[in-house]
């Protein structure tokens, strides 16, 4: 099974890797900063510890399966970022919080395929930063 990476290990991008974990989907959880850290991920009456894995940390042309979750206003910023560690068909998909990103992001790839989506799920972080 091809495994998914997902940047943006914000409310979302933690509840959907938790939803793929919860379904024995391979993925990593990623963010944009040095160093690892977790993400208290709180599901209803269930709790799980996700690992989040610096981005840079990656080797180049890694990724075969991009998820971006973060921001709209911050879409354009990640995938710059994570460009020189997609390979050359990677698939690459994004959701986000709002509306407008899809110009900048279609710039970026030049040619490459979008997949956009449109979260129905509700998820926030609390003051500890859990996401519930």
């Amino acid at each position: 099974m091809s495994r998914w990476h997902i940047l943006g290990a914000g409310a979302i991008g933690s509840l959907i890797a938790c939803r793929m974990e919860q379904s024995r989907c391979a993925y990593t959880l990623l963010h944009h900063h040095h160093g690892s850290s977790s993400r208290l991920v709180i599901d209803g009456q269930s709790s799980r510890q996700l690992c989040v894995q610096p981005l840079v940390d990656l080797p180049l042309a890694s990724i075969d399966r991009l998820l971006l979750t973060t921001k709209a206003g911050q879409m354009a910023g990640a995938l710059s970022l994570a460009l020189p560690y997609l390979s050359d068909d990677a698939v690459i998909a994004c959701t986000a919080n709002g509306l407008g990103f899809e110009n900048a992001l279609g710039e970026l790839l030049a040619g490459r395929r979008l997949h956009r989506a449109v979260s129905t799920a509700a998820a926030f972080k609390d003051s500890d930063a859990a996401v519930h």
